[in-house]
């Protein structure tokens, strides 16, 4: 099978010091700051109304072009689904890992980083 074993992954992702997640980029590099530094920088602090193109690792994708699943036959809807079975279980347990991380860092710092994240 070319699928890896769930368990050994989540036990190799449960290891991890620092665990990041692309869609949450800027909240990962927040992360990644604090762990390394005991510090925050401003652009991490939710009261501060940062610009997006002032976040932490900030960048604009030019490879490739958005699409909606509607764009996409319902055959390779389900092939993408059968490939990726596993990959959606360790992203969904890497970013409960990342944001339980975050809030824990909120915790011990005082500083608001949950609240300032894009969810749309």
């Amino acid at each position: 099978s070319l699928q890896p074993d769930l368990n050994v992954t989540l036990e190799s992702l449960y290891q991890m010091e620092w665990v990041g997640v692309t869609d949450l980029y800027h909240s990962s590099l927040c992360l990644l700051h604090y762990q390394a530094n005991q510090t925050m920088p401003e652009e991490c602090d939710c009261r501060n109304h940062i610009e997006k193109d002032q976040q932490l690792g900030y960048y604009v994708e030019y490879r490739s072009k958005r699409r909606t699943p509607e764009a996409l036959p319902a055959n390779v809807l389900k092939e993408l689904d059968a490939h990726t079975n596993i990959d959606r279980k360790v992203f969904a347990e890497a970013m409960r890992l990342l944001l339980a991380r975050l809030r824990r860092v909120e915790e011990i710092s005082g500083i608001p980083l949950l609240q300032c994240i894009d969810w749309y």
